[in-house]
């Protein structure tokens, strides 16, 4: 569980620095707007300055938080396809080295980690237990979405900001994709730390509902001692 509340906590930061960033962008949106209303056809760097140095801190920002979050996804991610394998280890289509490595394989990187994740997701549920999987395939939906939306904002922004000026109707267009981006990943990120503690939460669940299970089938009958060996649980995700 303290993995999972670690990696839950920084997907929050994610968002939170995705908010700053809305916050940045609505800035520069509302000079472009200014000088639009006032007639001019172009907006430059000199103009945008402050607003343009606010922006780059933010892009800082959701860098640093993005890094230090994959890292730490990446080995609870792991850790719950190892933990899964323990509670139903004929449950599993892939290895488990593409709980790491399916993130990085180009175009199989859009499925693999679902089929990965839809595997561990069911093999955590309790025994007889239908699980829904709808939290999900909506995590999953909002990530795919939230990669696309970034590619097409950060097209249409880097096309209107070339160089030292823009015209304002591409520059607020660009802006507006990149508000609608950064405020949709903040969105995927918040549901990702949701699956993330849903998730650790039920590996914690049937990891205690089967170590009570082993205890009860290898209790001793009274006056008779106790084995010396327990089963080890699966490692804390």
């Amino acid at each position: 569980m303290t993995l999972g509340r670690w990696t839950a906590a920084l997907l929050g930061l994610v968002a939170l620095t995705d908010l700053f960033a809305v916050v940045t962008d609505h800035g520069m949106y509302d000079t472009v707007r200014e000088r639009a209303a006032a007639g001019a056809a172009v907006i430059d760097v000199y103009t945008t300055h402050a607003e343009n140095q606010l922006m780059v801190v933010a892009a800082v920002a959701q860098a640093v938080a993005f890094s230090a979050c994959g890292v730490v996804f990446l080995v609870w991610f792991h850790r719950v396809r190892v933990n899964a394998e323990v509670f139903r280890p004929d449950g599993h289509e892939m290895k488990r080295g593409w709980a790491i490595g399916g993130w990085f394989v180009p175009v199989a990187n859009l499925w693999f980690p679902r089929r990965i994740a839809g595997d561990i997701w069911r093999a955590s549920a309790r025994a007889g237990e239908p699980r829904s999987e709808a939290l999900l395939n909506l995590w999953w939906t909002l990530w795919l979405g939230s990669w696309a939306l970034g590619r097409i904002a950060s097209r249409a922004y880097d096309s209107a900001f070339q160089g030292d000026a823009a015209p304002v109707d591409a520059a607020g267009d660009g802006l507006l994709w990149m508000m609608a981006s950064d405020g949709f990943d903040a969105v995927t990120a918040v549901v990702a730390a949701v699956f993330v503690l849903r998730l650790s939460a039920a590996q914690h669940e049937k990891a205690v509902a089967l170590a009570a299970a082993v205890a009860a089938e290898t209790a001793p009958a009274a006056g008779v001692p106790a084995p010396p060996a327990t089963p080890v649980p699966p490692h804390g995700a």
